[in-house]
């Protein structure tokens, strides 16, 4: 009887996937991350080399067959309203100022998107511990980069420090915290998270440190019924989207709208410019549409806020299918595991307050960022310990 042991073939394509899928966890979550403390034009460089990086390690080892099933999609309700909200963009380019470019910008939303969705699903089904903990060691390190840039000052004595950064750490705050309390570290997610907050306020991005305080607060209620949670902040963020329009006039009630002060003035550009005339309440004046309206140069933020970009853009049947996609999105978060679930519902919140406050869906960089933010916490969930390991290969050494 012989007693040996199985040879391990070589196999060059899992070795050269393996290779260029941590190149490409190393571009997009240190890359991108570390790069958004220094220029705001890292991501647009990072993002399409690390997702053609994992993108090609997948086609290398899956077989014919996962390869067709990467562009096939359950027909959910939350992917037939993206689906829908894209489709409805593409249509109001019929009617929208500056065309051109306008469709350039709708073009690369649907690239960005659609990348976006095919590198989640051409993930490995187990993703390394050592690419797991890529993101948390970028988002560390862009912390220390950014600390480091204190010193430097404006000529008004203000931290010079994008706003986009502030941003950026915010959202990724959540997978990479995520990342590390699902291999155990608690106090090092922890930590991490106190040590983003605190940059954040150092650095003087007060609305992101807010908002990332008030996804603290969304996750220390997910932790004991994130179902329920999910549910209400779904139909809370959906109601307040079908609401905005009459938002002006209630606030007019408690704020004057003839004052100095720059709410002042943005709530009556708002009423001027308005969403309700006539057939436009339901299409809205097309895509694009209010990056150019009387709001966008004064206020921006204000210009970009979802509240008002949905509507002045797309109209009811926009405003509808984004109440829709919102409320989808957070009951499928608040269904995923208890490991992940309260970290993607606050995330999630995070993500919605930005837009709220004027990061706004038409903006590319903002685009890219959800994608990466997907790419992560897909990344996070695919890195989970298995419950069971794997059955072992009989040899004849265990056989006999």
């Amino acid at each position: 009887m012989h007693n040996y042991s199985p040879v391990k073939h070589y196999d060059p394509a899992q070795d050269a996937a393996e290779l260029l899928s941590r190149l490409g966890y190393l571009s997009m979550f240190i890359g991108i991350p570390l790069g958004a403390a220094f220029s705001r034009r890292t991501i647009f460089l990072a993002f399409p080399i690390a997702t053609a990086l994992m993108f090609g390690a997948a086609l290398l080892i899956l077989s014919r067959q996962s390869r067709k099933n990467l562009f096939q999609f359950d027909m959910t309700a939350l992917f037939a309203s993206a689906s829908f909200l894209l489709l409805w963009s593409a249509v109001s380019l019929l009617w929208t100022p500056s065309w051109n470019e306008n469709f350039s910008l709708l073009l690369r939303v649907f690239f960005t998107v659609g990348f976006s969705l095919a590198t989640c699903r051409a993930l490995a089904p187990q993703t390394r511990t050592a690419n797991i903990y890529v993101l948390s060691v970028g988002l560390l390190l862009a912390l220390l980069a950014a600390l480091i840039m204190i010193g430097r000052k404006a000529a008004d004595g203000s931290v010079m420090f994008d706003i986009r950064a502030g941003v950026t750490f915010a959202v990724l705050a959540w997978p990479a915290t995520a990342a590390l309390a699902v291999r155990k570290h608690v106090g090092w997610a922890g930590a991490l998270a106190i040590l983003v907050a605190m940059t954040l306020m150092l650095v003087g991005q007060t609305m992101s440190f807010i908002i990332l305080a008030v996804g603290a607060l969304v996750f220390s209620a997910s932790l004991s019924s994130r179902q329920m949670v999910g549910r209400w902040l779904g139909l809370g963020f959906g109601t307040l989207i079908l609401l905005a329009p009459l938002m002006p006039i209630i606030l007019s009630f408690f704020v004057s709208d003839v004052g100095e002060d720059p709410f002042s003035q943005s709530l009556a550009l708002v009423k001027q410019v308005g969403v309700s005339d006539g057939a436009r309440l339901i299409t809205g004046r097309g895509f694009g549409a209010s990056g150019r309206s009387l709001l966008a140069d004064p206020f921006p933020l204000t210009a970009h806020s979802l509240l008002f970009e949905i509507w002045f853009d797309l109209g009811a049947l926009g405003a509808l299918t984004m109440a829709a996609l919102i409320h989808r999105a957070f009951v499928a978060a608040a269904g995923i595991s208890s490991a992940i679930g309260p970290f993607v519902v606050a995330g999630l919140t995070c993500v919605v307050l930005f837009a709220i406050f004027g990061q706004g869906y038409a903006q590319i960089w903002w685009v890219t960022l959800l994608g990466i933010n997907a790419i992560a916490f897909r990344s996070v969930m695919n890195g989970q310990p298995q419950r069971h390991r794997p059955a072992g290969m009989r040899t004849p050494a265990s056989q006999g």
